[in-house]
């Protein structure tokens, strides 16, 4: 068995890093429950089509600090705290990247990378942004195993490997036992099947590493399918994705052979708990809001939400607003038909006629 220790895991994260990269990457962000909309008053509202929430913001002194920094060119927003990667959408809790990843191929004799072995670790991409745990681990190629573990002992964990999934060849080859159809694309019939017996496999994250550890090894299986279709690719994508758009890679080992992929990468307001950051001057949530943890973090942050009976952003001053669940669409209160309903700031009262 011949053993690559690999950065792909982190080729995303450094790739967002890499201020020298030629690729672009789209990002866009989405949201756990409301779309954030408004924007510091007196500036920019929009670039382009794409909505700049505080406490991200355009121009000096419209957003919270500068990882939050937006700047628009050519109707394309740019986001500072990810090393001006262009972004698509903001949310309440999730940015999503597209991050170019390049195919590792190996020595059909030996089985080795012949890019060499390589190795990294991180924690987080910056202060207020890290690797979501609504990501999965996919690796494309014959006779493989991919996994990401965590170096951490400080927590004296026993479960230090994160993800980890093998991937097979049935028929072997460069087309493994992926179907494509008379275009060469990939069949609907194999569309859903990156099921590790097709040259492709995914795993879901138990938790996101603290000090993250990224390998491929080959496997010399009885067919050693690897050594007739030796290039692999080692990815971390967001959930969701079609696999259609990563199962066509294998057996691709051109250079202008590379796959941008949809990095979920979750954001904080600050990275702190909320226990202390409520004790801070630089405390962050605005009037009839209230602090939350992000759990999923290897390192601490908060984030902040409008409390119950009010929407709006909770990173503006008077952002929430009191939700009139008299004057809402019917559902909003409880009141009987013959009752009538009385507004309160953050909830409603009940008066029988």
């Amino acid at each position: 068995m011949q053993i690559t220790t690999m950065w792909p895991f982190f080729i995303l994260l450094i790739g967002l890093l890499l201020k020298e990269t030629t690729q672009v990457s789209a990002i866009r962000i989405r949201s756990l429950s409301a779309i954030l909309s408004s924007s510091k008053p007196g500036c920019p509202e929009k670039c382009g089509n794409l909505t700049i929430p505080y406490p991200f913001g355009i121009g000096k002194g419209c957003y919270f600090n500068e990882p939050f920094e937006v700047r628009c060119n050519n109707n394309t927003a740019f986001s500072h705290g990810l090393y001006y990667r262009s972004v698509k959408h903001i949310s309440m809790d999730t940015i999503t990247v597209v991050v170019p990843s390049i195919p590792y191929p190996y020595n059909k004799s030996s089985g080795k990378n012949i890019y060499g072995d390589e190795y990294t670790t991180g924690k987080s991409i910056g202060e207020h942004f890290s690797v979501s745990i609504k990501n999965n681990l996919v690796a494309i190629g014959c006779d493989i195993y991919a996994y990401i573990k965590d170096l951490d002992n400080s927590s004296r964990r026993q479960d230090n490997i994160v993800s980890g999934r093998a991937s097979f060849c049935d028929s072997g080859g460069a087309n493994g036992s992926l179907l494509y159809d008379s275009n060469n694309a990939l069949s609907s019939a194999s569309s859903s099947y990156c099921t590790g017996n097709n040259g492709c496999c995914q795993s879901a994250f138990s938790r996101m590493p603290r000090i993250p550890f990224a390998s491929i090894q080959t496997m010399n299986t009885e067919k050693t399918s690897w050594a007739s279709s030796n290039c692999t690719y080692f990815l971390v994508v967001e959930k969701g994705i079609s696999e259609s758009e990563f199962t066509q890679l294998l057996g691709k080992c051109k250079k202008d052979d590379y796959y941008k992929g949809r990095l979920a990468v979750n954001w904080v307001i600050g990275n702190v708990s909320c226990d202390n950051a409520t004790r801070t001057p630089k405390y962050a949530c605005g009037m009839n809001s209230r602090c939350v943890d992000d759990t999923t973090r290897p390192t601490e942050g908060y984030r902040c939400n409008c409390s119950p009976g009010y929407q709006g952003n909770p990173y503006l001053p008077n952002g929430c607003q009191d939700i009139n669940e008299c004057a809402s669409q019917k559902g909003k209160h409880s009141c009987p038909n013959d009752a009538r309903c009385i507004n309160t700031p953050g909830s409603f009262l009940t008066q029988m006629m």
